[in-house]
């Protein structure tokens, strides 16, 4: 599956629709950045894009995630409170919310609240980091039993071999990022369809909720 994550671009349903017919079928968005200040002064930016981009990627057919920042700064809690006030009702229809390792000044403890606390509230979640960053945490080895999504800019859309981490194999891979496609900033991946066996894509959010109050006018005795 190819799949795109954006931050802070804001992209509309005309052009998710061309990513779709250009072969991407999953969209990310950044979720929360977890960078200084009370709360970061680019949550704002943040909040603005990221719930209209994932409305319009579902509306357009794409499976849809968020991703979250583990911070030196601020707890697990508050991170995934953050995350969800961004995505905001966009939150219940995520299918996929992983964790992302990349900050200078991360332990493993914040790495392991933020990762364990987050993946009890998602569908799915997984680590994402390169090679590079995670030896310099010491490379290690207590997350090799979770779904790595491997930052590594070879520019070959294939999931490769990993080396580190007690990794082996990961279950996506980013092969390029911050690409000025269709007018908008993104990031490139492909990810194992194995890995999003079973997971629904969400129909259009405009008609889930129309239906929702269809079925309250219905029990209403309105209609």
């Amino acid at each position: 599956m190819l799949v795109l994550d954006a931050s802070f671009s804001r992209i509309d349903r005309a052009t998710f629709r061309q990513f779709y017919q250009q072969g991407f079928r999953g969209f990310i968005q950044c979720l929360w950045l977890g960078g200084y200040g009370t709360p970061p002064a680019d949550n704002s930016a943040i909040r603005e894009v990221a719930a209209p981009n994932l409305e319009a990627a579902a509306a357009e057919g794409f499976m849809i995630g968020g991703y979250i920042n583990a911070s030196p700064w601020y707890t697990a809690e508050v991170s995934l409170t953050e995350a969800k006030s961004n995505a905001a009702e966009m939150w219940p229809i995520l299918s996929f919310v992983p964790v992302a390792v990349e900050k200078d000044g991360l332990t493993l403890e914040h790495i392991w609240n933020h990762y364990y606390y987050i993946q009890t509230q998602v569908p799915e979640t997984a680590i994402y980091t390169r090679k590079g960053f995670w030896e310099s945490l010491g490379n290690p080895t207590s997350f090799s039993n979770e779904p790595l999504w491997d930052a590594n800019y070879n520019g070959e859309a294939a999931i490769s071999p990993v080396d580190y981490g007690g990794w082996t194999q990961a279950v996506g891979h980013q092969y390029a990022g911050t690409q000025d496609m269709l007018g908008v900033q993104v990031d490139l991946s492909a990810f194992d369809d194995a890995f999003f066996q079973g997971v629904e894509t969400p129909t259009d959010p405009v008609v889930q909720r129309l239906e929702t109050l269809e079925q309250v006018l219905v029990k209403a005795g309105i209609t």
